[in-house]
């Protein structure tokens, strides 16, 4: 209890500021975890309860079904947005790896296995990371024809997450009622109230005091 807690700097420090070799120490664990949420899915779709169960073990942890049958993976994580938001360095790094098919700090296989962890989150903020990601990625790709498929890929994407993923479909139609008005803040699902929220008060921050903020 007595010992103090390392932060990020102690952590470079003790690595003799090697940040490349911290970042390959995370990319490990990440793979851990994608492995982790796979396994989950298939516990869940098997009805094996104790591989995608994990309340017993860890603190907070809570169970994410979808509604069409599968479940939203979070492996290790208390829901499937602290997944996403947690590996979306990983997804850029597997999403560039696949996408430019050059081994970039990890193997095909691991890549793959990173990235349908993370479609399989079912997640608004993990969708949003895939579609950035890969507006970083394909501008670099040079050869024409990946082009072309990203100009259909990104679009299909889109789409096909609005049409057939139901807790995409709810937030988005939720975020924009909120912004044309039709719908209030407060009528709308929990993750959709909160981004509304922190939006109004940032907006009203900036408003206030456009060139320095207001701080907390």
């Amino acid at each position: 209890y007595n010992t103090p807690m390392l932060t990020k700097k102690d952590l470079i420090k003790i690595n003799d500021y090697r940040i490349d070799g911290l970042f390959k120490i995370y990319l490990r664990i990440a793979l851990i975890v994608a492995a982790i949420g796979i396994f989950q899915e298939f516990s869940y779709l098997i009805g094996f309860k104790s591989g995608y169960d994990y309340k017993c073990i860890l603190e907070k942890w809570w169970l994410a079904p979808s509604s069409f049958g599968m479940l939203r993976v979070n492996s290790i994580f208390m829901e499937p947005s602290q997944f996403a938001i947690t590996m979306a360095p990983a997804l850029f790094i597997s999403l560039k790896t696949i996408l430019r098919n050059s081994v970039f700090y990890m193997s095909k296989i691991a890549s793959a296995l990173i990235i349908i962890s993370y479609i399989l989150t079912f997640s608004t903020v993990a969708y949003i990371a895939i579609l950035i990601s890969l507006l970083f990625i394909f501008p670099k790709v040079k050869k024409f024809r990946y082009l072309l498929l990203a100009a259909a890929a990104i679009p299909i994407f889109v789409y096909s997450s609005y049409r057939y993923i139901p807790e995409i479909r709810v937030r988005f139609d939720h975020t924009l009622g909120v912004v044309t008005g039709s719908i209030k803040a407060v009528d709308t699902n929990l993750s959709t109230y909160a981004l509304a929220s922190n939006a109004f008060v940032a907006y009203k921050s900036f408003i206030y005091d456009p060139l320095f903020g207001s701080g907390l």
